[in-house]
């Protein structure tokens, strides 16, 4: 990629988790470009973020939703100290629906990052 090349995103929406109304909460999502996968890339990018929005939110409640065949997505998850939940569909993707619904608390080592 070329110097401030964009190589990828990381997202955070409020609102409540999936079908749970009454509960608020981070949707966290995250994109990295192939060639830049492998690296730790977005768990820094990630730990420096999320505590800072879901302070300033508020908020201690943390989804994310995953392919079950994306393997680095799951990894980035499971460092995340998310739980399975159960298996949703996404309207979003209707040719490709079923995802992995995980759910949790911003683990405490993510709370005290020093990466910011």
């Amino acid at each position: 990629s070329k110097e401030g090349e964009a190589i990828g995103s990381v997202v955070a929406v409020l609102g409540p988790m999936q079908d749970n109304a009454s509960e608020e909460s981070v949707e966290v999502g995250y994109f990295l470009a192939p060639s830049h996968q492998g690296h730790n890339i977005t768990m820094t990018a990630l730990s420096c973020f999320l505590p800072l929005i879901m302070k300033e939110w508020g908020v201690s409640r943390l989804w994310a939703t995953a392919h079950p065949e994306n393997a680095a997505s799951l990894r980035v998850i499971g460092k995340l100290g998310l739980t399975f939940v159960r298996e949703v569909d996404l309207k979003e993707d209707p040719d490709n629906p079923r995802r992995m619904l995980f759910v949790g608390e911003l683990g405490e080592d993510l709370k005290k990052s020093d990466q910011v």
